[in-house]
């Protein structure tokens, strides 16, 4: 995990407060529930999108290679090149063609929207039991 720290906010009577900390909390505050399959295929079955058995049990090493596409093409989940939402709809969409599923464009949006809305709420993680 990678702490930045900001001392300061510009004011000389600031200096040496800690103004704010961030800090990547999953896999270290949190941690994921369940495979990167199970979410994923869930997210397509839902929209009525076959995939077989085959294809589910590699849709978490499509994901890994879709990362790393999108991660070199779009460093720090898109900075400035591309919005954060934007680089998590490359890198899911990718990772469906990766593993071989065919989907009409509205098709992958509404799996990607279901992939964002479960990863961007509580119910794709859990605490560590000794997290703060």
């Amino acid at each position: 995990s990678r702490c930045l720290f900001s001392t300061t906010n510009g004011d000389p009577s600031d200096r040496g407060r800690i103004r704010v900390i961030t800090c990547d909390v999953t896999g270290t505050l949190v941690s994921f529930l369940g495979r990167i399959e199970d979410h994923y295929g869930e997210a397509a079955r839902t929209c009525g999108i076959p995939i077989d058995a085959g294809r589910m049990s590699r849709i978490g090493e499509c994901f890994d290679e879709a990362y790393r596409e999108t991660s070199e093409a779009h460093p720090c989940f898109g900075n400035s090149s591309i919005g954060a939402k934007d680089w998590w709809r490359r890198c899911v969409n990718r990772s469906f063609e990766l593993v071989g599923t065919d989907m009409s464009k509205s098709e992958r949006e509404m799996v990607f929207q279901r992939v964002y809305s479960k990863f961007g709420s509580h119910a794709a993680y859990g605490a560590f039991p000794d997290a703060i």
